[in-house]
């Protein structure tokens, strides 16, 4: 009976992330343990890594979290394990909302406690809202709006 030796030889297999940029997003950053890069946003990853992703908002947005369009994984965290398999994900952001509120006043000193009414000193409006002694909306960062003042009869 003759002896047999058997080696087993091992790799790791790697596997792709792509990580998209949606509306809002400057950048995203190559992920925490990847390897070689593969495209302007795609990188080489080992199977069973701990992938830590980051994205930097434009200005006036805020990130919101991570899409996965491919690949299967849950992103907790920023983070998922990369699984067997290539991972394609977007980084999402929504924009900044701001809150406007105007006041129409009925005397030339502005005083808080003047303000006005219908009758004694006028409207004001937001956009294609209704007119009245104070108006509020809420606006997008870099969006334009219409406010609109109107004063009783005889001013």
């Amino acid at each position: 009976m003759n002896n047999v030796t058997l080696t087993a030889n091992a790799s790791s297999s790697s596997y792709t992330v792509t990580l998209n940029k949606g509306t809002g997003i400057a950048s995203v950053t190559k992920p925490s343990v990847a390897g070689t890069q593969v495209g302007d946003t795609a990188w080489m990853v080992y199977y069973g890594q701990t992938v830590t992703l980051s994205a930097i908002a434009s200005t006036g947005y805020t990130f919101s979290g991570w899409t996965v369009n491919a690949g299967g994984v849950t992103v907790s965290n920023n983070s998922f394990t990369m699984p067997n398999n290539a991972v394609t994900l977007t980084a999402n952001a929504t924009i900044n909302q701001y809150s406007l509120k105007v006041y129409a006043y009925h005397n030339s000193a502005a005083d808080v406690s003047a303000f006005a009414n219908a009758a004694t000193g006028g409207t004001v409006k937001i956009g294609n809202g209704t007119a009245g002694a104070s108006a509020t909306s809420s606006v997008n960062y870099g969006s334009t709006t219409t406010i609109t003042a109107y004063a009783v009869t005889g001013y």
